[in-house]
């Protein structure tokens, strides 16, 4: 139900409210379509919340920590030798979802969300002190902490985005974003200054664009970046350095969208400038996905691109790295896997084309 890394080990949550440490073999990353990954150790769970789902796990990794949220629980545990060692638990805030914010000073921030609130916390050894609270009058789907800012994103009452000053609670910015019915919110941080929100604008105005992501300032406003686009919504957004992800998809047809970052020197153009660059990757899961995460989560100037993306399913976790299409290509048709090159070739395709019909409805490059 959910995933984190830390060095060569991978953290995984459990349906049964339960963490499994697992040690891995990364399968040849140029492969097509992807190897799952090969345990080359499992250690004895450890309980966070029994019965209950971990719906939530996130490496601290300057402090080389790893938070979970299962049952209401919030835990924090070292990764040990063998299986992690639990060092902090706390029921009584029902926490449900929660994100860390791992600052250049070493300060560690926590966001938690609590019933009909958000707890601001910082991390102090193994324990948190209370900062804060964040009244939050509706149904919080996806949260996300932007230097002195909480990034919300609301389905009840209405969809939306709020981002809220923890320096003064009564400065709070809603940005509107068209979000379909069919759809889930998804926030993601993409820097220490700013994240990225999903809309579905629809209307011939974004040239059809089934999917975006928008940009925004930790102020909420527009970020000097285009906007990505997907040919469906994406279930999970990933940041991994210099790339921003989107996995889409379900049960046995699951993409994964690589969309590059530009530079600072290539920011100049201004929000009508193109992505700089883009890959699609298909993953043989057997389910939908159900979390996805990279290998240095909270460590966000790493800009090699050389950290694997790791994606599950139900039963199964896919390493990935980007490769070009025509490699992938190659490898699919050299493995005799012919109509996995053509799905390839037509769903490249169609995202050229919302790509460039997006690309013409905001007026060109």
């Amino acid at each position: 139900t959910s995933i984190a890394a830390l060095g060569s080990s991978l953290f995984v949550g459990t349906s049964k409210g339960r963490i499994v440490r697992v040690d891995y073999r990364t399968p040849d990353p140029t492969a097509s379509p992807p190897g799952s990954l090969s345990p080359t150790r499992v250690c004895p769970e450890v309980t966070v919340a029994s019965g209950y789902p971990v719906t939530r796990l996130i490496a601290i990794t300057r402090r080389r920590l790893l938070l979970a949220v299962a049952g209401g629980t919030l835990a924090l545990f070292e990764p040990g030798d063998d299986s992690p060692v639990l060092r902090y638990t706390n029921s009584s805030f029902k926490a449900s979802q929660a994100c860390v914010d791992e600052r250049p000073s070493g300060e560690v921030m926590v966001a938690v969300l609590c019933p009909g609130q958000v707890k601001l916390l910082r991390l102090e050894g193994f324990a948190f002190t209370e900062r804060i609270d964040i009244s939050t009058p509706g149904k919080v789907v996806s949260l996300e902490l932007v230097g002195e800012r909480v990034a919300l994103a609301y389905v009840l009452p209405a969809k939306e985005y709020n981002i809220v000053d923890t320096a003064d609670l009564g400065k709070v910015k809603t940005v509107v974003l068209a979000v379909d019915k069919r759809d889930l919110p998804v926030l993601a941080r993409t820097g220490p200054e700013e994240l990225v929100a999903t809309t579905r604008p629809g209307g011939s105005s974004h040239g059809g664009a089934e999917s975006m992501g928008i940009f925004l300032t930790r102020s909420g406003d527009p970020a000097h970046r285009p906007p990505i686009t997907w040919a469906s919504a994406p279930s999970h957004v990933v940041v991994c350095a210099p790339y921003v992800l989107g996995v889409t998809g379900k049960d046995g047809d699951v993409y994964v969208h690589w969309h590059s970052l530009p530079t600072a020197s290539e920011q100049q153009g201004g929000p009508s400038s193109r992505m700089v660059g883009r890959l699609m990757q298909r993953i043989p899961l057997r389910t939908a996905p159900v979390a996805a995460c990279d290998a240095s989560a909270g460590c966000l100037g790493r800009r090699d691109g050389r950290n694997p993306v790791f994606i599950a399913g139900a039963s199964e976790v896919f390493a990935l790295l980007p490769q070009p299409h025509a490699a992938q290509s190659t490898a699919l048709l050299s493995a005799g896997v012919h109509e996995a090159a053509e799905e390839l070739a037509v769903m490249v395709a169609r995202a050229e084309q919302v790509e460039a019909a997006s690309a013409s409805g905001r007026g060109g490059d």
